[in-house]
């Protein structure tokens, strides 16, 4: 625990402290991927964070302290209960005492950390009061500070709603899915549906509506073409060279998309986009590996391979996959080590897709020529991570496809979709087209009930 060595310190030398000591296992860095990582390397599964053995109990940090001598408080939970914790920290250092507060706070996104989807789920909730609706919002959020509801003020909020509306920045539990006997369906703004299992939507016949609007998908898949472009091309360096009053260099460097083999990881609308908008440029090939594709559905021209396939003939890979857990770290360091030593690997799909520690190893010999990730496993991507220092990574806060066009139109897309569904219609976008007749009848024994 090298997170507690600071208070043995400053217990040894007598001066009063107030230390916070993290002891969670972070959701960026989950038992799923943890396993994962092992497998690929033949090495003990660990927390990397704190260095426990996932499996092995909490260390009661409080109760160490306290058999130290300190005063320990916790564990807390919360950003709030961290918060009274410091408070009363501060008044029992004042008088004289040192204090170690037990930190399990989970690191989360809410609405507010990202302020333009707040501005969607704001004017959405009005122009679906000024409709006669009765919109029942959640506690006000500080910016940047993770909220966490307890079970009960979840209870409380969902317990008498006819439909949830969540964003990927949400966690919606199964306990969620059940806490309103009205409960008729989910709403998305976004085109991602994350935030909730679908399978137990299914369950419960629970339709699941989203934003996957063409400008949704469609910014999506220009800005993953960019990438290419911009990867290929080496754009940076051009840019640098310029800033840098460089010489003109003695070889060039760009290629060209013309005459390369593309491969796309799973298709879909985004990946659909892709493959349109790379037979201008006129590739070798388009290989997809999409186990839900077969000849017949597989859009045309394309040549549908596995993925070991895909990954050793590509000459740039793109990835178009939920995550989930059999998607999570999918690409590893063998897979990596799998493609061309010059090839192109471009994710604007799912953070925690790509196994980054492996992705910085082989990058660090050489290996791949560039890479381009919108979403990375955890976001914001802390400011020392290494993925950083590499100059042939080019890295964007997951925002390149959010256009002013897509969140001009979320708002009344979000309306129309709940709009719908409490007509008893299905949304303009489902996600979950399948579990509709399981849904009416979800529908005809609320009505009779």
């Amino acid at each position: 625990m090298m997170a507690a060595s600071a208070f043995w310190t400053a217990a040894h030398y007598g001066a009063p402290f107030l230390a916070v000591v993290s002891n969670n296992r972070s959701f960026y860095n989950d038992e799923v991927h943890q396993e994962r990582v092992a497998v690929a390397r033949n090495r003990p599964v660990e927390n990397k964070w704190i260095g426990q053995r996932i499996g092995d109990p909490d260390i009661d940090i409080a109760g160490v302290a306290r058999a130290q001598g300190c005063e320990g408080i916790g564990p807390v939970f919360t950003a709030g209960e961290l918060v009274e914790a410091v408070k009363k920290g501060i008044e029992l250092v004042r008088e004289g005492k040192s204090v170690v507060i037990d930190a399990r706070v989970q690191p989360g996104y809410n609405p507010n950390m990202d302020p333009v989807l707040a501005d969607v789920l704001e004017s959405a909730s009005t122009k679906l009061s000024d409709l006669g609706w009765d919109v029942v919002r959640g506690p006000a959020i500080v910016p940047g500070v993770p909220l966490r509801l307890s079970a009960e003020q979840r209870q409380t909020l969902l317990s008498d709603v006819d439909i949830i509306v969540a964003s990927s920045r949400s966690r919606l539990s199964e306990e969620d899915l059940d806490a309103s006997s009205r409960l008729r369906a989910l709403v998305f703004p976004t085109i991602g549906v994350d935030a909730v299992d679908l399978e137990a939507c299914g369950m419960r016949g629970l339709i699941v509506g989203n934003g996957a609007t063409p400008e949704n998908f469609l910014a999506m898949s220009e800005a993953t073409v960019m990438l290419m472009l911009v990867l290929l091309y080496k754009l940076h360096t051009s840019e640098r060279l310029l800033h840098e009053n460089a010489k003109r260099p003695q070889q060039m460097y760009a290629r060209m998309l013309r005459g390369r083999t593309v491969g796309l990881v799973g298709s879909g609308r985004i990946g659909g986009g892709v493959i349109d908008r790379l037979r201008a440029f006129e590739p070798a090939e388009i290989l997809v590996h999409d186990p839900f594709l077969t000849p017949e559905t597989a859009p045309e021209g394309v040549c549908l391979v596995d993925r070991d396939a895909l990954l050793v003939q590509s000459d740039v890979i793109s990835l178009h996959v939920p995550l989930n857990a059999q998607t999570r770290g999918m690409i590893g360091e063998a897979e990596l080590r799998k493609m061309k030593r010059d090839a192109i690997l471009v994710n604007t799909s799912r953070g925690g897709l790509i196994d980054e520690d492996a992705l910085v190893e082989v990058m660090s010999e050489g290996h791949l020529s560039g890479v381009g990730l919108d979403v990375t496993e955890t976001e914001p991507l802390p400011a020392d991570h290494p993925l950083r220092g590499l100059d042939r990574v080019v890295l964007t806060p997951h925002i390149l496809g959010h256009t002013i066009d897509l969140y001009s139109i979320m708002p009344e897309v979000l309306v129309e979709n709940a709009t719908r569904l409490m007509d008893g219609d299905l949304p303009k976008y489902t996600r979950n087209l399948e579990v509709e007749p399981v849904w009416r009848e979800r529908l005809a024994n609320m009505q009779e009930g």
